[in-house]
């Protein structure tokens, strides 16, 4: 896994950007669209991606948008695969996310008042710098960090570092559910969003999943393993949503309005104890 420094994008003349006033994320515009680029279909840029071998280093979700809290830089790419790539190359780089749609990307209701409006193939590289943890000597920063949303109408291609290739983050989901064509399946791994419900016995993530699935607006379900004896700590990123642990055997429901995104924010860590699964966008061709 190539993480190169990051003086190596100062090489090529791209300016790093700051986090954004107050405790959201705002990704402003870009000039340059690469139009001198032919213009690919979903099928084709996903087989440019499973030909690249970049699935054994990072996640990569369609129809979603992700983004840390610090923006490394902006800059157009002719394809996500090669977004993906640069962030590869960049040291700091844990988060990517590239604009498919030739009208440009407009997102104004991602997790934590998360906003981006860029031009088509704009690949957006970014990292994570506040989260708030019960001690600063556990500070969580081995894993991945972001703020999203997700839904058919999500114009951006996004994808996270997996901090243990030989682990992947995201689980097989079981055969023979209904629910899991509508929800993901992800270890060590945990989807905050804005109204959670109280934490109530459940006998596996199985059944946690399968209690988001028939429960109004569920857009996302965290369970903590009987196996994690202290509980399962729930992080915070900047300031958006609290600090608290749910106990083991017990499962989390995150609800929201009923609408076809889902707006979230989602930490990847092997500290974290919990398993845990977002509702997936109808149209989503799989990660």
């Amino acid at each position: 896994m190539s993480r190169r420094v990051v003086a190596a994008l100062c090489l090529l003349g791209l300016v790093a950007l700051s986090r954004g006033q107050g405790d959201s994320v705002s990704v402003g515009g870009n000039g340059t669209s690469g139009t001198q680029w032919d213009v690919y279909t979903q099928a084709e840029l996903d087989q440019y991606w499973n030909e690249t071998g970049l699935g054994d280093s990072f996640a990569r979700f369609p129809n979603t948008f992700l983004v840390g809290d610090v923006v490394i830089v902006k800059n157009a790419t002719e394809t996500d695969n090669i977004c993906a790539s640069t962030c590869d190359d960049s040291e700091d780089c844990t988060t990517w996310a590239w604009c498919s749609s030739q009208s440009g990307c407009k997102i104004d209701n991602a997790g934590c008042s998360t906003t981006a409006d860029v031009a088509f193939r704009t690949c957006i590289l970014s990292t994570y710098d506040t989260i708030a943890t019960p001690s600063e000597d556990d500070p969580f920063n081995t894993g991945s960090a972001q703020v999203g949303v997700s839904g058919p109408n999500v114009p951006f291609i996004s994808g996270f570092y997996r901090p243990t290739p030989e682990n992947p983050a995201k689980w097989k989901a079981p055969a023979g559910k209904g629910w899991w064509d509508r929800f993901s399946v992800e270890e060590a791994t945990f989807y905050g969003v804005a109204s959670t419900d109280v934490p109530a016995a459940a006998a596996d993530f199985e059944e946690c999943a399968q209690r988001c699935d028939e429960t109004d607006n569920c857009d996302v379900w965290s369970y903590c393993p009987e196996d994690a004896t202290d509980g399962c700590f729930v992080p915070g990123y900047i300031s958006c949503g609290s600090l608290f642990t749910v106990n083991a055997g017990f499962c989390l429901l995150g609800t929201g309005e009923g609408a076809d995104t889902v707006s979230f924010w989602k930490f990847a860590s092997d500290d974290i104890a919990f398993v845990s699964g977002k509702r997936l966008p109808l149209n989503a061709t799989g990660a």
